[in-house]
């Protein structure tokens, strides 16, 4: 919870344009979400912070996270994910190349649920079978909506 909710007010200080906090907010929590071994959501949390430093105008450190987040996200098949940091990485060399700044709008949503009494459900099913009713419904979004990153 703790990870999550540090990258949620580090996008939050991100789109109010904070960007010292939305760096401080981010980092947290993709530490946190890397001592949880949550690599996905690692990964995530890097392409957020990548954001927060270009706008800071620290490329160099967005052109890291942005790679290290790429890599863990072709690690576990991610592949939405794997491409679109290699479009920013590549946005990146592009205006490195031409002597601009890259700049790079995104939008994100987040989406949040509720499993009304999880804990009951739990004990019913099993823990495999709640890990993968916690994926499904991410998985049928990935699905219809390829664009999503």
């Amino acid at each position: 919870m703790g990870a999550s909710a540090a990258c949620v007010r580090g996008a939050v200080h991100l789109e109010e344009g904070n960007t010292a906090e939305a760096v401080s907010s981010l980092r947290r929590g993709w530490q946190l979400w890397q001592q949880a071994e949550v690599p996905y959501e690692t990964a995530r949390a890097r392409m957020l912070l990548a954001d927060a430093y270009r706008l800071q105008g620290d490329h160099e450190s967005a052109r890291g996270e942005l790679q290290a987040a790429r890599s863990v996200f072709e690690r576990l098949g991610a592949a939405p994910d794997a491409r679109r940091a290699a479009e920013l990485l590549d946005e990146y060399a592009r205006a490195s190349a031409s002597g601009t700044a890259a700049v790079v709008r995104t939008t994100r949503t987040f989406m949040f649920t509720d499993i009304v009494k999880s804990t009951n459900l739990v004990r019913a099913i099993g823990d495999e079978a709640w890990e993968a009713l916690l994926r499904w419904p991410d998985q049928t979004l990935r699905s219809l909506l390829p664009s999503v990153k």
